[in-house]
């Protein structure tokens, strides 16, 4: 069985707080920004959440972060309040039930 370990809390943890600056800084895909990075608040929370993996996302997003809230204040992605707590619950639940999954899709459980 697989157990999570205190480095998938912390980049859980790294991961929504990505996700909360990013919406709350209105930083979002738009069809108008075509160069990198130009994800989603939860394309970077996501790819944040996966641990160790996500050092690089996460150093992409702070080096850059300056830039893509300069980008939202011109093109401004608004996500209301229950879309980002849904959105957060789901980060929170889905690290508990992926290895699983992914070991009984390996054949391990």
């Amino acid at each position: 069985m697989f157990e999570i370990t205190t480095e998938d809390w912390i980049f859980l943890f790294l991961g929504l707080a990505v996700y909360f600056d990013a919406t709350r800084h209105h930083i979002g895909h738009t069809k108008e920004l075509t160069q990198f990075p130009n994800w989603t608040a939860g394309g970077w929370a996501t790819a944040i959440s996966f641990a160790w993996l996500g050092l690089i996302p996460l150093v992409v997003y702070f080096v850059h972060r300056k830039r893509l809230i300069e980008k939202a204040m011109l093109h401004p992605v608004r996500i209301g309040l229950p879309h980002r707590i849904g959105v957060a619950l789901l980060l929170f639940i889905l690290p508990m039930f992926i290895p699983q999954l992914l070991a009984k899709l390996a054949g391990l459980q």
